[in-house]
């Protein structure tokens, strides 16, 4: 029976429920998932190793056979068996919800003659290994001292959303001997309805600032991302039009509009500047003028002019005495 314990991570209730992935192998590869649809299981054998279609019946266990394509009889059994991708792998992947190897088990023994060794190792959905069972043996199928069940506990695994292995390399075997491995299980605790954060790369904004906020299913206890103050120019619309997110300030745009109004139903002195030499043989025409008027510059003396440039007079800044 499964285990179903309510926890509350960060504010927010998950269900933490116990995990099993059975591959009772001996000529079936299905895995059996409890809880029902919580995960899934597949297998692959790496090059080193082949699947046989035969089985060995022993105990009462009927085992599925594998057999090396390349010997590494003889040499280290994890190196060898490392380099030559001498394994069988089980993958569990959850539905949802974040998986925590903590225990794996398996019946594995030697056909016949030959002492080879085993090595389990565990790969969390972070991709970090674990080696659970090094140089381990495999007891073959008239040995009584050596035991067929293999019980590991997994520690320091990462909890996780992605899929979770269990690869048992096989060292130390000839090409035409064969091990024989039988109810494989991986169990561990599902964490449910935990939120994973995931912000969106567009911004949300009101008129206090703006952030990217959190789109993850389930509750979320920090919705809010990268918040800042708005930053406004200088120059246009960016008077009002934050530059970070595009959020237009309505006072701002207001003021910035009537300014703009102001400016253009006002008329300016059109002038020349002070100092200018034979000022008196230039006519400005108009000498007031709105925003936008074509202002016409002739000059009536004897000089020669080669060009003329227009420039806004800033205004003049009063001080308090």
């Amino acid at each position: 029976m499964a285990l179903l314990v309510a926890t509350v991570i960060g504010g927010i209730n998950v269900w933490a429920d116990d995990l099993s992935v059975t591959w009772a192998m001996g000529g079936t590869t299905t895995a059996t998932i409890s809880p029902e649809e919580t995960a899934t299981g597949s297998y692959a054998v790496g090059e080193g190793l082949s699947l046989l279609e035969a089985t060995k019946t022993f105990n009462e266990i009927t085992f599925s056979q594998l057999q090396p394509t390349i010997s590494d009889k003889g040499t280290n059994s994890l190196a060898s068996a490392k380099s030559l991708n001498k394994y069988i792998e089980f993958e569990v992947t959850p539905a949802s919800g974040l998986f925590t190897p903590t225990q794996v088990s398996f019946d594995i023994i030697k056909i016949g003659t030959g002492d080879p060794t085993g090595c389990a190792v565990i790969i969390d959905g972070e991709g970090k290994e674990i080696t659970i069972g090094e140089n381990f043996a495999i007891r073959r199928n008239n040995d009584e001292e050596v035991s067929i069940n293999h019980a590991l506990t997994v520690e320091g695994a990462s909890a996780s959303e992605k899929a979770v292995k269990l690869r048992i390399y096989i060292g130390k075997l000839a090409n035409n001997k064969q091990v024989g491995i039988a109810n494989v299980v991986v169990k561990g605790t599902l964490v449910t309805n935990a939120h994973t954060h995931s912000y969106a790369t567009e911004w949300s904004s009101d008129a206090n600032g703006h952030w990217h906020v959190c789109k993850g299913e389930g509750e979320c206890d920090a919705l809010k991302a990268d918040s800042a103050a708005h930053v406004f120019g200088t120059e246009g619309i960016a008077n009002y039009t934050c530059t970070v997110c595009s959020y237009v300030d309505a006072d701002k745009k207001s003021a910035y509009e009537a300014e703009r109004e102001e400016i253009a139903n006002t008329d300016f002195s059109v002038t020349l500047k002070d100092g200018v030499k034979d000022a008196e043989n230039w006519v400005i025409t108009p000498a007031s003028a709105k925003p936008g008027t074509v202002v016409t510059f002739k000059y009536k003396g004897a000089k020669q002019i080669k060009s003329i440039k227009v420039v806004k007079k800033k205004a003049a800044q009063s001080t308090e005495e």
